[in-house]
């Protein structure tokens, strides 16, 4: 989730916009890449992250963890990853494993894990 820094301007933020889509093109361990601008289905229901609220989301897919790292040690991920930061006035940034609620038991993703 991210909020651009106040004062972009329009092509700025169509530059950033146009840089997420050539990198994550351009990375064949990206399976899926998408960006989003928060809905407000129900006004008198606003969703916040503490005290933050976010305008925009980005989700990227891959096939698993060694995806993961080709795309985050790749050359042009870490130009996005700069300009992401220039770009942005607030963000949080995350990975995480998922599971298909619909086909799948989501006790493992839900319960700790078992220490080693």
């Amino acid at each position: 989730m991210f909020n651009p820094k106040l004062g972009l301007t329009t092509e700025q933020l169509g530059s950033f916009a146009q840089s997420i889509q050539d990198v994550t093109r351009q990375i064949a361990s990206v399976r899926r890449a998408l960006v989003g601008r928060a809905v407000h289905v129900v006004p008198s229901y606003p969703r916040s992250l503490g005290d933050q609220t976010y305008e925009f989301a980005a989700i990227l897919e891959f096939d698993g963890i060694a995806e993961l790292t080709d795309y985050l040690e790749h050359p042009s991920h870490r130009v996005l990853g700069r300009l992401f930061w220039d770009y942005c006035g607030s963000a949080v940034v995350m990975e995480a494993e998922f599971r298909d609620a619909l086909v799948e038991d989501l006790a493992p993703a839900l319960l700790p894990k078992p220490t080693a």
